[in-house]
This record gives C-alpha cells, structure tokens and sequence, in this order.
C-alpha cells in the first residue's frame, strides 16, 4: 500500500491563500502516484475555522481516494466552533495496516489511548500509526504501550507533524509538512510511505514545485532577486558601500534625529551606491508617539521629512502611530491621528515620495495584560492608511509590510497568517522588510538573518509563491537585519540565481 501523508498546512477559512494551491496539488499528485490511502496528520486548518473544516472535507471527497484524519492543535484554536469542526473532520481511524490516534491536546485523548491499547492486543503487525504531536510529549503510560508495539513489530513506523522540520529516527519520521509560510529545512513536501513486501514502511518526499523557489522559470526568479536590498541600521555609511559592492538595488537609511542630519559622508555615500545602479531608497521615519491624550514626535517627522527630500528619497516607512489600541479604537480618532501625522509629513507628499505603512507586533507583556498596541492588524492598519488617503487622495500612501512582525505576533499570527496578509493586502504593499525572528531566544528576537530560504518560523517559500502569482506587486524588500547581511545574501543567491 502507498499512503500520502498531508500535514500542517494550516489553511484558513478562506480559499484565496497560495496554501490552497498547495493543497490542490498534493490530491492531484496522490492521485497520480497512485495512492491507496490519504492521511491528515494534524493541523490541516489554521485555526479550527468551520468554513475551512467544510471546505477541506469536500476536496478530499472529491479527490476519489479514501482517506483518514488525525487532528491538531490548530483545530482547537476557534473555541466556538472546535466541536462543530471535530464533527464535520472525524474519520475512522484505521484502514488497512494504517491508524490514527489523536494527540491534538499534546497527549493521547482516552478514546485514543483505549484504541491504542486495543491494537496493541490484536495480532496485528507492521502497521503505521499517524498522529500530530510528537510521541515524547505523551503521557508515559501510553508512550510505554507504542514502545512495546514497535519492539515486537505492530507497529513499524510512527509518523506525526507539528514541528515543521524532517526529523529521522529509528522506527520514526516527522515530516515537515505543506505549509509555505512555516515548513522549513526544505520546499513544502508531500510525504509517502509504501509498504514493502517485509512489511517495513519506506519514506519518499515530493516536494511542490509551486513552493520551490528555484523550480520557478528564469525570469520570475531574477524579479524576485531584483528587489532585494538592505537597511542600513545602525551603520548607514559602512552599509551603503557593502550595498554598493554587491550592486544591491534598494537600500534603507533610518532617521538619526542627528542636527546635521544627513551628514555629508552619508550623501557620498549614497551618491556611490547610487552610481553602483542604486535604484530606491527609503528613509525609516521617526515614531509619531499618542498617550491616549497627547501626540508628540511631530518635529521629528517634519526634520525627517526634510532629510527625506535632501537624500533624494523613493520613499519612506512610517511606522502607525505608537498607542494601545484601545487609545484609537474608534474611526474619529484614527482620523485624527491621521490628519496629525500628515500635517508633520506633508513635504513628503509634496514631492511625491511613496509612503508605506509599517504593521507593528506584539511582546510579552501585552501578551500577559491582553492589551496590545496599535497597528498589529491588517485591519488596523489599513485603517490608518485609508485615513491618510482620504487627506491626500492619488498620492502613494500603501502597506509597508514586515513579515517578521506579523509571524512574532501572537496572538494574532495564527489567525492572520503570513499567507493571509499576501491574500489579503498584497495589493495594498509598497515595499516590505524581511527578517527572521530567532524563537530560541525569551523573548523571540526580531532582526534575524536566514539561515536557509525555507528557514525555522519563517519560510520564505510562501512569499516567493505570492510574488511569482501576483499577489505581492514588483515593490522594494528590504533586509532589516541586526547582522551582517552576507549570508542571507547567500541563501538568498543560492534559492534564486541557481
């Protein structure tokens, strides 16, 4: 028997996202392939939305192969509708030499702890057992029943999912999963596992070539390469020239509030980068701060403003206002905040330099009190951009997306994914910053280089899909790191320029 493993793609409640072409293309392939048998080891949802429930279940019936679910954490995320979505995903759990239990909740439930202990009683042998979480976070009891299932062979391969990387180990195999914003170590992959004619299981990966980078044609990679550039962060000269050697085409300076501001030896250099094929740059702007009654920040802006003109500028990032969110809960005061932020950047608009919108993130004590700041929503902030707008209508006023602040922003990122902001604001995105966010660290550290294109937390396979399909426009993207830029360069080189 072949069986298709489908894990943690994490589809949301609408069907616009590039998971679902991902999804689309692993039926297609198991049908294809020939497969006996598709399971779902978990996280098939987002976040245990009905409509995704609904609309998973009716591809997988269309798809003319049997099939059998273990769910995952994410399908408990939406209490309301986590019964109605366990209703609508609930399978048999064996077919043939295949089974399920359900280790969503981290451990086994009691249904699946008995059903387990009843295999482990029949004569059965060399079955394959799938799950969610891994098998060291169940309890000891019912991970001492697997363990004496795999010593005297019933069970000859474990499979679960939920930590998004390959990991190989004796009688073992987690799987990295579908999902392009999160599957790291390689492109997304549809696993199978046939069963040989010993009874033993053997693993082949398939990886979706619609989330491989470097399987994109020629001239879509190049595009992609092409709107790279960096951040000058704290070392704006010694930047510019680096960007200068490797002829990158966009660069970012941030506002140093210094009173010379920009300095002659920043304007030279800029004039080198520039004369190197330097094609946009882009000031980050200084904060426009709200106490809930007082704005201030304002003189900043407008000296930025000026530098901004000075420097020759494309464009620039402006952060949304800095305040909690229930300090501009309301459209009235949104406007207001609004119309006091473009009265301070109007030199900006003036002189037709593109203003993007950065979203924000949350931390770990506005986790703890559950109160967040202002702008960690697309809604939010496209509240304040629509504001700005309004006041300066046909200028370029648009999203300036951060992808790693909305992948470290729980607890919104896992119902607006990174996905979800290509789908749901690609159109609205002037230029971007990408980082990696290190979550060995407390708290998680933004800043970050890649490592590897399809990295831990952040892949970037699903926004190399949203730029190759049109979601995300041809806009500036800038490495905003807090580390040399050289090696995620280098993977960046690697992935597209192949």
């Amino acid at each position: 028997m072949k069986v298709a493993v489908i894990a943690d793609i994490h589809l949301p409640g609408k069907s616009t996202t590039v998971k679902e072409d991902i999804f689309q293309w692993a039926l297609l392939e198991a049908k294809e392939r020939n497969a006996g048998l598709i399971v779902g080891a978990g996280d098939l949802t987002a976040s245990g939305e009905i409509a995704a429930a609904e609309r998973i279940m009716a591809q997988l019936d269309s798809c003319g192969i049997p099939f059998i679910l273990a769910p995952g954490n994410a399908e408990l995320r939406s209490k309301d509708e986590a019964e109605r979505v366990s209703q609508i995903m609930r399978t048999e759990n064996q077919y043939g030499n295949v089974i399920c239990v359900d280790s969503s909740r981290g451990k086994l439930t009691e249904t699946s702890s008995v059903f387990l202990r009843e295999c482990a009683a029949s004569s059965s042998k060399n079955l394959l057992l799938i799950t969610h979480c891994p098998v060291s976070d169940w309890e000891d009891s019912d991970r001492e029943v697997l363990e004496k299932m795999i010593s005297c062979g019933i069970v000859t391969m474990t499979v679960y999912g939920h930590k998004h990387i390959d990991i190989s180990t004796p009688a073992m195999e987690c799987i990295r999963g579908l999902d392009p914003d999160k599957a790291s170590g390689g492109a997304p992959a549809l696993v199978f596992f046939t069963q040989n004619a010993d009874g033993s299981w053997s693993r082949e990966d398939v990886i979706c070539p619609l989330a491989e980078a470097k399987s994109f044609p020629e001239a879509a990679r190049k595009e992609i390469w092409n709107s790279f550039g960096m951040s000058g962060m704290r070392t704006p000269v010694e930047s510019l020239y680096f960007a200068a050697e490797r002829k990158l085409p966009v660069f970012e300076i941030r506002f140093s509030g210094a009173d010379d501001f920009p300095s002659a030896e920043l304007l030279e250099a800029v004039d080198v980068w520039r004369k190197s094929g330097g094609k946009y740059l882009s000031l980050h702007m200084p904060d426009l701060k709200f106490d809930g009654e007082t704005f201030t920040g304002m003189e900043s802006l407008e000296a930025a403003s000026r530098a901004a003109i000075k420097l020759g500028c494309n464009g620039v990032t402006l952060h949304v206002p800095r305040c909690f969110a229930d300090e501009l809960d309301t459209p009235g005061k949104i406007c207001r905040a609004a119309s006091v932020a473009a009265e301070n950047i109007k030199l900006l608009f003036e002189n037709n330099i593109s203003v993007g919108v950065e979203n924000l993130h949350t931390n770990e004590a506005e986790r703890a009190e559950k109160r967040y700041k202002f702008g960690c929503t697309g809604v939010e902030c496209m509240a304040f951009i629509n504001a700005l707008r309004a006041l300066y209508p046909g200028k370029k006023i648009g999203l300036h997306l951060d992808i790693g602040h909305a992948r470290n922003n729980m607890p919104f990122s896992s119902r607006e994914t990174l996905s979800d902001w290509y789908a749901d604001y690609g159109h609205e995105i002037v230029a971007m910053h990408i980082h990696q966010v290190n979550r060995t660290t407390v708290p998680w550290k933004n800043h970050t280089g890649f490592d590897h294109f399809y990295g831990m937390l952040i892949s970037l396979s699903s926004l190399a899909m949203a730029r190759k399909c049109g979601q995300i426009g041809k806009v500036p993207m800038i490495l905003e790191l807090r580390c040399p830029a050289d090696e995620t360069l280098a993977v960046l080189q690697k992935e597209l320029l192949c």
